[in-house]
């Protein structure tokens, strides 16, 4: 298991690090009255919805990590997979469930009929494609020694 797009979680942090230190260090007051035209206000405002903007893949980041503390594993069979970004898939869990859904492919083979599906054990409707995982990269090794 390795990750990927860790820069963009990085770049969240260095940002949210910036956001607190400019709202901390200011000359004003933290909790002083800010005029609505003000150059303050405006920064704050925009610091306010840059952070709502990057809560997105942090809590994609959150998600995934919480679905691979304790996966169930199996694989999936792909239907329709060419060159599209999409791919759609459907896995049965070993209590007989059958359960699917869509991804977005970003990265593996694109020839492969079946994908390893990560689901939770208690909750396999709560699943995720490992070509589908924004975080986490998962790669097989030929030979164990």
């Amino acid at each position: 298991m390795g990750y990927r797009n860790l820069h963009l979680l990085i770049a969240i942090v260095v940002i949210a690090i910036g956001s607190g230190s400019a709202a901390i260090l200011s000359k004003d007051p933290l909790l002083s009255r800010l005029d609505p035209g003000s150059y303050r206000y405006g920064e704050i405002y925009f610091l306010c919805y840059l952070m709502a903007i990057l809560l997105l893949p942090a809590l994609a980041w959150l998600s995934e990590s919480a679905l691979m503390r304790d996966p169930g594993i199996t694989l999936a069979g792909i239907d329709g997979q060419s060159r599209a970004l999409w791919v759609r898939y459907q896995f049965n869990d070993p209590q007989g469930g059958y359960y699917g859904g869509t991804a977005i492919d970003l990265g593996g083979p694109k020839r492969d009929n079946l994908k390893v599906v990560f689901c939770s054990p208690s909750n396999p409707s709560v699943n995720r494609l490992s070509c589908g995982l924004l975080f986490h990269r998962v790669t097989w090794l030929a030979s164990a020694k």
